[in-house]
């Protein structure tokens, strides 16, 4: 553990900063100078490309911290934005490193962090290449549900498909299917599982 001391030294290498909603914090291929620890609010990773199409990636969260390619100098891979106002903590990366050193115990910790981000991305990698449109609207909504069934956050056709990678169109399709079977009631956007979703289609 950190001594007060050493705490009071740390928190003087850290600079607040504070983002509206749909503030964008950071954008691929930026060498970003500091690494953020989240204090408040949260942040969302996505990719866009050429045509403007968007594949919505993981939401970060209080405690949690961003962009990893910072502790390495290179490129940020992934664009981010602010899906609520939210405050930072941002160190610099020669100053990260120097207190790394110094604490490694804080490494290890970081380290955990990274791994099961990367456990995360590896899921959704797979989902994305080995399961059909339906499978990923399935699992979505199952990550998402909480024990009476209701899915918590309020999602559109079109952020249910930037989060899988498919259209709109496709997402609506598979969600009156279930609607029409019995499966799941779709109300202003609020999404309740009623009874268990089939595997296939």
């Amino acid at each position: 553990m950190l001594s007060r001391d050493d705490l009071r030294a740390a928190a003087q290498l850290f600079t607040a900063r504070s983002y509206a909603k749909d503030a964008i914090v950071a954008t691929e291929g930026d060498r970003l100078e500091y690494f953020n620890f989240i204090l408040s609010g949260r942040v969302q990773g996505f990719w866009r490309d050429e045509e403007g199409h968007q594949l919505k990636l993981g939401i970060d969260e209080p405690g949690m911290h961003f962009p990893d390619q910072a502790l390495t100098g290179e490129p940020t891979l992934v664009s981010h934005v602010a899906i609520s106002d939210m405050r930072l903590a941002s160190i610099r990366r020669e100053d990260l490193m120097r207190l790394l050193e110094r604490h490694p115990q804080i490494a290890v910790v970081m380290l955990m962090s990274v791994v099961a981000r990367l456990r995360r991305m590896i899921a959704r990698a797979r989902m994305l290449t080995m399961d059909d449109v339906y499978g990923r609207v399935v699992k979505l909504l199952l990550a998402g549900a909480g024990d009476g069934g209701q899915v918590s956050e309020r999602l559109t056709h079109a952020e249910i498909g930037q989060r899988i990678g498919a259209t709109r169109e496709m997402v609506g399709r598979v969600l009156r299917d279930l609607a029409r079977g019995g499966y799941i009631e779709a109300d202003g956007g609020r999404i309740t599982i009623l009874k268990k979703l089939p595997s296939h289609w």
